[in-house]
């Protein structure tokens, strides 16, 4: 019986964490064109995120809030509001091989969310399909 009262409160505390995901598209960029990486940031509260990352061999184009949802549910007596805000960077890769987003730190609600260094391959040319 401890041992699920346990997992309970473990799974509670998770969901309620504020979450990052980070996505490149395309996910092998070629070099010399431009490409998106989003983050995606779900909280519970409304704060705007502040981004932070050093990429290295990569240069910032442009920045644009491309969507801000809420989910708003009402379960058990309940509210519980979700938010989710997607800011995609456009970037361009300065040389082909391996490079990287690295030290990507997300300041939301006085808390540091930190996630891990992203790996991107820039191709020099474009992949032939497979017949």
């Amino acid at each position: 019986m401890k041992l699920i009262v346990f997992f309970m409160l473990f799974w509670s505390q998770l969901a309620l964490a504020d979450e990052l995901k980070v996505v490149v598209d395309p996910k092998e960029p070629l070099l010399g064109e431009s490409f998106n990486v989003t983050f995606k940031v779900v909280t519970k509260n409304g704060t705007d995120p502040i981004i932070n990352f050093n990429p290295q061999g990569l240069e910032v184009i442009s920045r644009q809030e491309t969507g801000i949802s809420t989910r708003t549910s009402y379960i058990n007596g309940r509210l519980s509001v979700e938010r989710s805000i997607s800011i995609t960077y456009e970037m361009i890769a300065n040389k082909s091989g391996t490079t990287y987003l690295k030290n990507i730190n997300v300041e939301l609600n006085g808390s540091k969310i930190k996630h891990p260094t992203v790996r991107i391959i820039v191709l020099k040319t474009a992949r032939r399909a497979k017949d």
